[in-house]
């Protein structure tokens, strides 16, 4: 890999395997020095936050990290970013200091396809390296602690409601997009759910106007549902 650059020296084998995902080579990107700066023109971002938008989302996950015990630091509350894409505002978050997992769909067979390596191979990747999990692996998260968020970018039919009963530990769910549908799930997702509180709202710059980024808290002694079944689940989603 070079900075900014595909290195045609990468070579193109079997992806690396990473608990319920895999990581292929990708094409590494660097991320403005700005964060006003607007992304390259061919990259496919669809949620591209100002400074002070990402201070505000920074400012909320650090306010749920966990207190400091006694003799060492407090845990950091991690991020799970479902259908990450090209990682861009996942990448922006770790040159920030927080820790984020990108995650997008693997449709590669078995043994993972030549072709379909090839393709990953020419995506951009702005986070360091993005988890893919293919279609029956869609809920097993590499969420690891006792807390960490989900973050639900621009999402396209993600079920929301499945992934909160297969992550109980989730304290803290981020939603950026809209509320007409167009991005699924809603911003509004939870809002009428008694099960959590609005502790963020903001809008967010993006390539729809009118986008917002939510984050709800969990709020305290609100039991988690059993877990669904992942193979109920199909590559429909994201």
């Amino acid at each position: 890999w070079t900075a900014g650059r595909f290195s045609s020296q990468v070579r193109l084998d079997a992806a690396v395997s990473m608990g319920s995902g895999r990581a292929y080579p990708q094409r590494r990107r660097i991320l403005p020095a700005d964060a006003d700066e607007l992304p390259p023109a061919d990259a496919n971002v669809c949620v591209f936050p100002t400074a002070e938008q990402l201070a505000s989302l920074v400012s909320l996950l650090r306010q749920h990290d966990a207190p400091p015990q006694e003799g060492g630091d407090g845990a950091q509350l991690a991020v799970v970013s479902v259908g990450c894409g090209e990682g861009y505002l996942e990448g922006q978050l770790l040159q920030r200091g927080v820790g984020v997992t990108g995650v997008d769909l693997d449709r590669a067979d078995a043994d993972g396809s030549e072709r379909q390596r090839q393709s990953f191979a020419q995506a951009n990747c702005f986070c360091g390296e993005i988890k893919r999990v293919r279609p029956h692996e869609l809920l097993q998260l590499p969420a690891e602690g006792e807390g960490h968020a989900l973050l639900f970018c621009f999402g396209k039919r993600c079920p929301l409601e499945r992934y909160l009963e297969a992550n109980p530990r989730c304290q803290l769910v981020l939603i950026a997009g809209t509320d007409d549908g167009v991005t699924s799930p809603r911003c509004d997702a939870l809002a009428a759910d008694s099960r959590w509180s609005v502790a963020l709202d903001m809008p967010v710059r993006a390539v729809t106007a009118g986008a917002r980024l939510v984050g709800y808290a969990r709020r305290a002694c609100t039991p988690a549902s059993p877990a669904p079944a992942a193979d109920t689940l199909s590559s429909r989603f994201w």
